[in-house]
């Protein structure tokens, strides 16, 4: 594929689906402006981005009740995965997660920041969010 690499499958089945649809989404957009085919019609994108989803998306495709015409229009369908794979958020259970998570013992600094701030995108801190990693830090350390 022109020496580009494509895409990894988006893996529809895992519980990190919401994870994997980002890292999808975004290897996807990548390899389209790569490869120059982010310029093709929109149906000609729906059918690159079902070959690259591999067969698992193709048939939750099928079950998402898009009409004939919404089927052709990448955005529809990338608006379809994007709500199925990214359902609305409990925030207090995703605050409980970022508040419980602590360094372990022979965890790299690095690796808990990293964590922490994947943690906070969740969690609908706002303008606070620097600030609650930071005193996550603190009291997770």
């Amino acid at each position: 594929m022109e020496g580009f690499k494509p895409p990894k499958n988006l893996n529809v089945t895992s519980a990190n689906i919401s994870d994997n649809w980002k890292r999808f989404k975004q290897s996807y957009k990548i390899y389209m402006k790569a490869t120059g085919k982010e310029t093709k019609d929109s149906e000609t994108q729906v059918a690159i981005f079902l070959n690259l989803a591999g067969e698992e998306a193709l048939e939750l495709l099928n079950t998402f009740n898009l009409t004939e015409n919404q089927v052709k229009s990448i955005d529809d369908v990338m608006t379809a995965f994007e709500n199925y794979c990214n359902p609305k958020k409990n925030v207090v259970y995703e605050r409980f997660m970022f508040n419980r998570r602590c360094q372990q013992e022979s965890e790299p600094f690095e690796n808990f920041l990293t964590d922490l701030k994947k943690l906070s995108q969740t969690c609908e801190f706002g303008t606070l969010n620097d600030e609650m990693v930071r005193d996550r830090i603190v009291l997770g350390v």
